[in-house]
């Protein structure tokens, strides 16, 4: 893999790469280092109290500030308060909407850079009056679109009439506020503490996709670059409903199962090297069901292609796919056959993260 293809958005601004900074006030702290820089220009008294939820009661030259801590005591979310109506992020989850609460709220703070060359470094375009955000109430319609997995459009509108219309990249590093160095410690720090949901393997029934073959079940999905990369499951029939193959006799089947569905039985270990920017790498072991929980939670869509076998293990990589995000994580594996049959083992991985989606080409496959 080349690092020049992986890193060619490094955002110009200067960012530390601590894993989680710690504000002034005791015991709060920030999931990325640009929300804490936000926090000390602004008069967020009180925030070292704050429980794990979103707050609203916040001001910045008198408009409304919004300001979101997770179950970490972290605070995760800083900006003006644009989307009042919480529906939309649960109807239509989406990156934008903290990035342009914060990015519009970044623009207004007086250290930093002027707006003007801001919105021209950071390639945001706007047609509009930025200001009208300051009279959304909720009544107006807010619009998203991505173009080509390379490229965001929204707009507001009210009575049919168009209020702002904005378009950025769809650049995780953009939309995070964060460079490639911190994204990738935050990434560590997120999969590791993750923790995965231990419910009991489960049944699926039969849908529109499933084909039925000499002795198993196929529910078909769809492919990613090539037809070889899929996110195909397969099953056989157990009772009432059918259970993910889990089966030495079936290789193929039941490592593809292994490798994008947290619900089959088994408890594997991800030996996992991290090929970090600058040719650097980090060890770490994580659970296999903990790295695909994490990635399907923070919206990837996983596929699996098989890249060789022999006689004692197969080769294969997995895809994360995160489409609004802009993103791929990209984990090669060498799983042991043993390891199937005894339901529990170790597999080897290098993981590739945050590859720009428009970089990525089924060389990444070759």
């Amino acid at each position: 893999m080349k690092q020049m293809l992986r890193y060619s958005f490094l955002l110009i601004f200067p960012v530390n790469i601590f894993l989680c900074v710690y504000a002034q006030s005791a015991g709060i702290t920030y999931s990325t280092n640009r929300l804490k820089e936000m926090a000390e220009q602004l008069d967020l008294s009180g925030i070292e109290r704050l429980s794990p939820g979103a707050y609203h009661s916040y001001t910045f030259q008198s408009h409304p500030v919004t300001v979101r801590v997770n179950q970490w005591q972290e605070v995760e979310h800083i900006g003006f308060w644009l989307f009042t109506n919480d529906n939309i992020r649960w109807q239509n989850p989406s990156p934008v909407y903290d990035f342009l609460e914060r990015y519009f709220l970044e623009l207004r703070l007086p250290s930093g850079s002027n707006p003007v060359v801001r919105l021209f470094v950071d390639k945001v375009y706007i047609s509009g009056d930025i200001d009208v955000i300051f009279s959304f109430d909720g009544t107006e319609t807010f619009q998203e679109s991505y173009i080509h997995s390379k490229l965001y459009e929204v707009s507001w509108t009210r009575m049919g009439k168009e209020l702002l219309s904005v378009s950025f990249d769809m650049d995780y590093q953009l939309l995070s506020g964060c460079n490639i160095l911190e994204l990738e410690n935050n990434l560590l720090r997120n999969i590791q503490r993750y923790e995965p949901d231990d419910k009991k393997v489960e049944t699926s029934q039969p849908t529109d996709n499933f084909d039925t073959s000499d002795d198993y079940f196929t529910d078909r999905g769809d492919s990613y670059l090539i037809d070889l990369i899929r996110n195909d499951l397969y099953y056989v029939k157990e009772g009432d409903g059918y259970m993910l193959i889990h089966d030495s006799l079936k290789i193929n089947q039941s490592i593809a199962n292994m490798m994008l569905s947290p619900h089959v039985s088994g408890n594997f270990d991800l030996n996992l090297t991290f090929d970090k920017y600058g040719y650097k790498e980090e060890k770490i072991k994580i659970k296999l069901k903990q790295w695909i929980e994490y990635c399907l939670s923070e919206g990837c869509t996983a596929y699996f292609g098989i890249k060789s076998k022999d006689a004692t293990s197969l080769k294969g990589t997995v895809f994360m796919v995160n489409k609004k995000r802009g993103y791929n994580h990209i984990l090669s594996i060498d799983v042991p056959y043993r390891i199937i049959g005894k339901q529990e083992g170790g597999i080897d991985a290098r993981l590739y993260a945050y590859i720009p989606m428009h970089n990525v080409s089924d060389k990444y496959f070759q």
